[in-house]
């Protein structure tokens, strides 16, 4: 009887990390199994209460896991940022928008970018909203903005709630890489005809995927890549499904908001799944390695 009752134990304990089961299953069953007497069966409080440990376990900011889908995500945000910057910095050029709203999107936007270095998530959330706000009412929207207050809040629901470790001198150097090389339509000269004559959103495309194929490459060595590749994936799907506009430059006019389902669309919103349960999976396997 108590075989039996150790192997439905055993069964429910699954849901925990294997690295967990290793350093503590037989202490627990050991505890359980004290005081089960001549039950054949698990009581139900002992099931649950099992089951939200594991879920703790699993969820734990510093499990190995959660770094990877914490560090990742953190540096697919830097990126939207630093690119929704180099947006406002282009258009500060043209001296547009003009008047003390440049300010304010540029107050937003520092904020923002430190307060996610730091691990402040709450700040770095609400920096970003009033970030987009600011841009709306400058006759905007910003889809990079939008996504990466998702992913804030993915972040914070995995554990941003700590400094969090210092980044590497590669992926510090991959975000103002992005960033160029994404912007380089506006920032190029006329005389280099063959980006002259691309659209901007098809170069933008192209080498979006030339980078998100580097970093599901990448994640053969490091698991954050996947998980920053899925936030570009993110962005480029919602850039070209869902399109806002103003009838006129003030946004109090009438919104138009127009959905459109297009190849790129579905198949960088499918990428960026695949991505996500391919890190992850990833991580797992790596920290029961460990």
């Amino acid at each position: 009887m108590s075989d039996v009752l150790a192997r439905r134990y055993l069964a429910v304990m699954r849901a925990y990390p294997e690295g967990y089961r290793r350093e503590r299953g037989e202490e627990i069953l050991a505890t359980l199994m004290e005081r089960a007497g001549h039950r054949r069966w698990p009581p139900a409080r002992e099931v649950l209460g099992l089951l939200s440990g594991a879920l703790q376990a699993r969820l734990s900011p510093g499990g190995p896991v959660v770094r990877a889908w914490a560090g990742g995500l953190r540096v697919a945000v830097l990126v939207l940022l630093a690119l929704e910057l180099a947006e406002h910095a282009v258009r500060l050029t043209d001296a547009y928008p003009r008047g003390r709203i440049n300010l304010v999107l540029l107050a937003c936007g520092l904020v923002a970018f430190h307060a996610v270095l730091r691990g402040r998530g709450v700040v770095a959330v609400l920096a970003t909203v009033g970030w987009q706000a600011a841009v709306i009412r400058a006759g905007h929207w910003s889809p990079a903005l939008a996504v990466a207050t998702v992913l804030l809040l993915a972040l914070i629901a995995v554990g941003l709630r700590e400094r969090p470790a210092a980044l590497s001198a590669g992926w510090w150097s991959m975000v103002p890489a992005a960033t160029l090389v994404l912007h380089w339509p506006e920032l190029s000269w006329p005389e280099l005809a063959w980006v002259g004559s691309m659209n901007g959103w098809d170069y933008r495309q192209a080498v979006t995927i030339t980078v998100i194929a580097l970093l599901a490459v990448a994640t053969l060595l490091d698991t954050r890549a996947a998980f920053v590749a899925a936030g570009l994936a993110v962005w480029q799907s919602v850039q070209e499904v869902l399109l806002i506009t103003w009838a006129g430059d003030n946004p109090a006019n009438t919104i138009f908001t127009d959905l459109y389902v297009t190849t790129w669309g579905v198949v960088a919103a499918l990428l960026a799944v695949a991505l996500l349960l391919g890190g992850h999976l990833l991580a797992r396997r790596r920290a029961s390695l460990v």
